[in-house]
């Protein structure tokens, strides 16, 4: 459950970089954040779900 709730809190801290790369220069600084970071809130979330069921 904890890892679960980590996932989604890497999701958010995510968004945070996106919306400020709306506003600025930094394209591709914004997209490798928000793709690391939906890649570890998502293997995060499958590991935690395979372990408990």
């Amino acid at each position: 459950m904890k890892l679960r709730i980590l996932g989604f809190s890497i999701l958010a801290l995510g968004v945070i970089p996106y919306f400020l790369g709306l506003f600025s220069d930094y394209n591709v600084d914004f997209i490798f954040g928000i793709l690391s970071a939906i890649g570890l809130g998502l293997a995060l979330g499958f590991f935690s779900k395979k372990k408990t069921s």
